[in-house]
């Protein structure tokens, strides 16, 4: 990769060996429990590099958990940057950039840089006394320690006498022991000049201190094998402590009710949670393949605000409907979308927040329907028609509306001498011959005991006269209803409006009732128009 490219978490990292060209750089291995070699390209950007040796054993005790902070951070968002002191200089403190390149080169960058200002607020912090972290002695082939470094009763705790003459193996914890004499047996056979491994060893306490072992073969010139240990106990408890965050983290989203999906910037899965597997059937790995999930009639709106998040780091909310592709079925989310962004308030990526309101929504349909519908004929009721009128009548924009008033006669002799419950059977067949014959987008509506409408939008005077004459015919004759043979009348008188937007809806149906009225005194059976 070239420095040319100056794009995303390279280019950061090209712009701060720009902005620092005093700092230096160490790379380690994406699980932060060695350093490995600098990559070329990363190397060539910086005056100089640590010496290969844990980062941890330069910072400060009290410092040491923003490092631990800023990994983590790193892990997550890419990069990051903070400022901590070390040991030998616990009033200056210098600044620790972090980046995560292990996509790109398989390492994580910590770029030092010193520091122009003076901590001069920051508490007096006596030096800590220096605890060795290294020790290097000699192996034979089987293991047993020839020679060591005095240093290595500081570390493992042991006399120099009584560690001489020791198999290393011995110390070694039984969790890492089959790795190590495979590691140990290809060193010997001369399969490979040096292994490097992160390896428990037990100390003269009996505790267990973790070190990194680089042992190198010298059996062709001094027929031993030297080891050398870095103490790696801090850096491995902070990785302890950051699993636990992260086991408590993961649990803490595994028992949440909403789905959770976190998206990079370059649409690709990072974090998903069970939840999400139920809402959506799956587990999508990329955004693209999320909207897949949407329903069609909500792709584009959510394409819209997925744009706007990842693109201008915008949030959003929206009610859709996902489809469930394990069980062939729709559920109604309400979609949170929270935009992630980098110091520079940049995007970084997008959480969706996936939130199952189906029940809730289905129940807040059947409400609307009982507020709107006649429970016994399940026609529109007076309210919904009401509502109808009121919206044509008062858009302004010249529409008119006719309605067609119904009133059955001799409905009381039929309650009175077939019984209620046939009553209402009639008022139901009555209901369904009504809108068999009215238009797509008519209303039929019962406002009350047997009086019906039906709600006619931008009918010509000449059209009304036709339509109730059809609607009238439909409605009138003899019926068989479970049954019993009944003979079936309705009058019906119908009134248009003026398209001015000076009449209310009560006013229309009240002319329509009137000439029905003047229709059913009259005795003629064709549907009576009212004329002012």
């Amino acid at each position: 990769m070239s420095e040319e490219t100056g794009c995303g978490i390279w280019g950061e990292l090209v712009a701060t060996a720009r902005a620092h060209p005093e700092a230096i750089v160490a790379c380690s291995a994406p699980n932060g429990q060695r350093m490995v070699s600098t990559p070329s390209d990363i190397r060539e950007l910086f005056v100089d590099e640590f010496p290969t040796q844990a980062v941890m054993r330069n910072i400060h005790q009290d410092d040491k958990s923003t490092i631990i902070a800023l990994w983590a951070t790193a892990r997550v968002s890419g990069s990051a940057h903070g400022r901590a002191r070390s040991e030998r200089e616990p009033r200056q403190s210098k600044h620790y950039f972090l980046f995560d390149l292990v996509e790109t080169h398989g390492v994580m960058v910590t770029v030092v840089a010193p520091s122009n200002e003076s901590d001069i607020d920051l508490p007096a912090v006596e030096p800590a006394p220096v605890k060795i972290r290294r020790t290097a002695f000699t192996c034979d082939a089987t293991a047993t320690m020839e020679t060591a470094e005095h240093s290595v009763t500081d570390l493992l705790g042991y006399p120099l006498e009584q560690f001489v003459g020791t198999s290393l193996l011995d110390l070694v914890h039984p969790d890492d022991v089959d790795v190590s004499l495979k590691r140990w047996a290809d060193l010997v056979i001369g399969a490979i000049s040096q292994i490097q491994v992160p390896v428990q060893l037990r100390t003269r306490s009996g505790s267990w201190a973790y070190v990194e072992a680089t042992c190198t073969s010298r059996i062709s010139t001094s027929n031993d094998i030297l080891v050398e240990l870095v103490d790696i106990s801090a850096e491995m408890e902070a990785h302890a402590r950051l699993r636990e965050r992260e086991d408590l983290l993961n649990r803490l989203t595994s028992a949440l009710p909403t789905g959770i999906a976190h998206f990079d910037g370059e649409g690709l899965l990072v974090f998903f949670n069970e939840r999400l597997v139920d809402i959506v059937g799956t587990v999508p790995s990329t955004l693209e393949e999320y909207v897949r999930h949407v329903d069609p009639s909500d792709e584009a709106s959510v394409t819209e605000i997925l744009g706007a998040a990842t693109e201008r780091a915008e949030d959003a909310e929206l009610e859709i409907s996902i489809v469930n592709s394990a069980r062939s079925e729709n559920r109604r989310c309400k979609l949170s979308l929270r935009a992630l962004v980098d110091a520079d308030g940049g995007p970084l990526g997008v959480l969706c927040c996936l939130d199952d309101v189906t029940e809730s929504w289905e129940l807040h349909g059947q409400l609307a329907a009982q507020a709107t519908t006649d429970s016994l004929t399940n026609v529109s009721n007076r309210s919904a028609v009401l509502a109808l009128l009121d919206e044509t009548l008062e858009g302004g924009d010249g529409s008119t509306a006719t309605v067609f008033f119904f009133d059955l006669n001799s409905f009381k002799e039929i309650n009175d001498e077939l019984g209620h419950k046939m009553g209402d059977a009639v008022l139901c067949d009555f209901s369904e011959r009504l809108k068999s014959v009215s238009r797509p987008g008519d209303l039929v509506g019962r406002l009350g005991g047997d009086e019906f409408v039906v709600v006619a939008r931008g009918v010509s005077e000449r059209d009304a006269e036709q339509l109730a004459a059809r609607l009238t015919q439909a409605v009138n004759g003899r019926r068989c209803i479970d049954g019993l043979d009944v003979i079936i009348t309705a009058s019906c008188g119908y009134s248009v409006s003026s398209g001015s937007g000076v009449m209310t809806a009560d006013a229309l149906i009240a002319e329509a009732d009137a000439a029905m009225y003047e229709q059913k005194r009259s005795g003629d059976r064709s549907p009576r128009r009212y004329i002012a």
